[in-house]
């Protein structure tokens, strides 16, 4: 649609509008996804860093280091599945 009319509409047609483009555009969905992931990465990666020789009780440490290593697992994942062309198991997987 066209967005010049954006001014003119009602409060609740805006959020309808923005909601359409968010979850109906495929390249807006895809953006969200890898901002997402990039995000979760980082927060993780960062997170293990920061606390990889405080002195955590076992459980947590190793929990700290799962998260870590799930965070790339799922990266990883993510991209051969596209570099594949996205075949529906590796799809599933991810």
């Amino acid at each position: 649609g066209d967005w010049g009319d954006w001014a003119g509409l009602d409060p609740a047609d805006r959020v309808s509008r923005i909601l359409a483009n968010t979850f109906e555009n495929t390249c807006a969905v895809q953006f969200h996804h890898r901002v997402l992931a990039v995000t979760t990465l980082l927060a993780s990666t960062s997170l293990f860093l920061i606390h990889r020789r405080s002195p955590l009780p076992n459980h947590s440490a190793t929990l700290l280091k799962v998260l870590c290593g799930m965070a790339w697992c799922q990266v990883g994942l993510g991209i051969t599945t596209l570099l594949n062309y996205v075949p529906v198991h590796l799809g599933s997987a991810h």
